[in-house]
C-alpha cells in the first residue's frame, strides 16, 4: 500500500476531522493525507509527514505534536463555549495544558473548525432586529480578532512548523460583488408605487425632489440608482478583476422594494447584466422563512439568464445556522457570499478563504462553498460612521492582511448608496475608485 504525503496518529475518525484535515492540508497545503489510529503504522510510515495529533507518545520522530482537546470526537453542539486565552492575533482556543511539549499552545485543528463553523452562532445568544447574529457578541470582538484573518495565520504557522518550502503561495483575489435591491429609484415601480413617493414629496414639501421625479420619468434625468454605466466603464478598466452582481427579483414588501420581475424592462435589464458579468440571487427578507418563495425567486432569476445558478447572497445578510443555508443547498446553490456583519468590517468566520459549510445539525459536510466578505458601503458609512479617510485606512488594513496570507478580498456594494441623496459625495466615490484601483493592482502582482 503507498504511503501517503502525511500521516495522522489520530484517536478516532469523525466527519469533523476529516472535514478540518481536508481543509488544512489539501485544500490549503496541497498535501493527500490519510489518519491512523494505528501506533504501529503511523511509526512505520517512515516515507511520511508524521503528526502526532493522539496525546499518545509514540517512538519516531515527528514533524509536530498537536494537543487533542476532544472537540472533534464531539458530536452536536451546547451553549458552553471554549476556553479562549490572549486577544489579537496571539489568541489561542483550547489551549494546551501548561508545561505540555505541543508544537502548538492550543489544539488548532479544533480551534479552526470551531472558527469556520460558526460553533458560537448556534448558541442561544441575542439577535437584533432582523434576526441576525451580531459582532459584538462574537469571540472575535471580545478577543479582538475581528480584523485579522486567524485562521489563515495559523494555516502559514503550520505550513511553517511543517518546513514545506514548496507549497504556491495563496495568491490575492479582488472579487468586488454588488447587491441590486433595486435597480432603478422612481423608473419602471408601477404607478401606485411611484404615487406614494410623489404624494410623500408633496407632504414634506420638497418640491425639488417633485421636479427630479418628473424629469426621471420623461427621460430628462437619469434614475439616481441607475448608475450601471458608470460602472461598466469601471470594470472595463480592470478587465482582468470579475465583479458579480446579485439581484434581488423578490415580490414587493416593506423590506422588499425592487421593480417586479414580470416587467419587460427588469427582465432585458437582467439578461444584458447576465451576458457580462456573473449574477446571482438575492433572496428577499421573507424568503428566509418560506422555502416556497425562496424557489420561486430562484426559478424566475434561473430562467433569464443562459448559465447555471450558483450562487446567493441573503438580503440583509439575514443567515441562521443551519436552516438559510440548508435551504439553499436544496434549491441548488453552490457558493455563498453572506458571511460577514452589516455592522463591521472583517473577518466573520476569521479567514478570506472560501470553504466548505460544515452542518452542525446533521454533522456532515455539505457541498455548499462559502465566501466571506469584509467590506461592505453600508458597514462603512452607516453603522461605523467612517470617513473616507477612515474607510480607506481601514481598506487598507483589510488589503494587508489578504495579500500577506492569501485568500479573496471580497466587497459589497449597492447600486443606491451612489445616489447623492443617500450620502453619496466625491469623497466617497474617490474612496471607492481608489479601493477598486488598488485591489485591482494588487491582484496583478499577488
Amino acid at each position: 500500500m503507498m504511503e501517503s504525503a502525511l500521516i495522522l496518529l489520530n484517536n478516532s475518525q469523525t466527519n469533523r476531522h476529516h472535514y478540518i484535515f481536508q481543509f488544512v492540508f489539501e485544500e490549503n497545503l496541497g498535501i493527500p493525507f490519510e489518519c491512523t489510529s494505528s501506533i504501529s503504522q503511523f511509526e512505520e510510515a517512515n516515507n511520511s509527514i508524521k503528526i502526532n495529533y493522539s496525546n499518545h507518545p509514540c517512538n519516531t520522530l515527528c514533524a509536530l505534536s498537536i494537543f487533542n482537546a476532544e472537540f472533534l470526537q464531539q458530536i452536536g453542539f451546547n451553549q458552553s463555549l471554549p476556553t479562549i486565552q490572549g486577544s489579537g492575533t496571539e489568541t489561542t482556543i483550547f489551549p494546551s495544558p501548561k508545561d505540555s511539549l505541543f508544537d502548538f499552545s492550543f489544539d488548532v485543528f479544533s480551534a479552526i473548525f470551531f472558527l469556520l463553523t460558526r460553533y458560537e452562532e448556534y448558541q442561544d445568544t441575542p439577535k437584533d432586529q432582523h434576526g441576525r447574529f451580531q459582532a459584538k457578541h462574537s469571540v472575535a470582538t471580545k478577543h479582538q480578532f475581528l480584523q485579522f484573518p486567524l485562521v489563515d495565520i495559523w494555516l502559514d504557522a503550520i505550513q511553517q512548523k511543517l518546513d514545506l518550502p514548496n507549497v504556491p503561495k495563496r495568491k490575492f483575489k479582488f472579487i468586488p460583488t454588488f447587491d441590486l435591491d433595486q435597480v432603478w429609484s422612481y423608473k419602471h415601480k408601477g404607478i401606485s408605487r411611484l404615487a406614494v413617493k410623489l404624494v410623500r414629496s408633496l407632504i414634506r414639501l420638497e418640491r425639488r425632489n417633485i421636479v427630479d421625479i418628473i424629469n426621471i420619468l420623461i427621460g430628462k434625468k437619469q434614475d439616481p440608482y441607475f448608475v450601471f454605466n458608470y460602472l461598466f466603464q469601471l470594470h472595463n478598466q480592470h478587465e482582468h478583476i470579475h465583479p458579480i452582481y446579485f439581484l434581488a427579483v423578490g415580490k414587493w414588501s416593506n423590506f422588499d422594494k425592487n421593480t417586479p420581475i414580470k416587467k419587460h424592462s427588469f427582465k432585458l435589464f437582467i439578461q444584458d447584466l447576465s451576458s457580462r458579468y456573473k449574477v446571482g440571487l438575492h433572496p428577499s427578507y421573507s424568503s428566509n422563512t418560506k422555502t416556497h418563495q425562496l424557489q420561486k425567486e430562484y426559478n424566475d432569476l434561473k430562467n433569464l439568464i443562459s448559465y447555471p445558478l450558483k450562487r446567493s447572497r441573503q438580503h440583509f445578510l439575514k443567515v441562521s445556522f443551519p436552516e438559510t443555508y440548508s435551504n439553499l443547498i436544496q434549491i441548488g446553490i453552490e457558493k455563498e457570499f453572506s458571511m460577514g456583519y452589516a455592522e463591521a468590517i472583517g473577518f466573520r468566520a476569521s479567514t478570506a478563504r472560501h470553504f466548505l459549510w460544515y452542518n452542525l445539525a446533521l454533522e456532515q459536510t455539505e457541498q455548499l462553498r462559502i465566501y466571506p466578505f469584509q467590506i461592505m458601503d453600508v458597514s462603512l458609512f452607516n453603522y461605523l460612521n467612517r470617513s473616507s479617510q477612515q474607510a480607506l485606512h481601514d481598506f487598507e488594513h483589510i488589503k494587508k492582511q489578504i495579500e500577506t496570507y492569501g485568500g479573496n478580498l471580497i466587497t459589497i456594494w449597492h447600486n443606491s448608496s451612489f445616489d447623492e441623496k443617500e450620502g453619496w459625495d466625491k469623497s466617497k466615490q474617490t474612496f471607492f475608485e481608489t479601493l477598486y484601483s488598488e485591489a485591482a493592482k494588487s491582484q496583478i502582482f499577488s
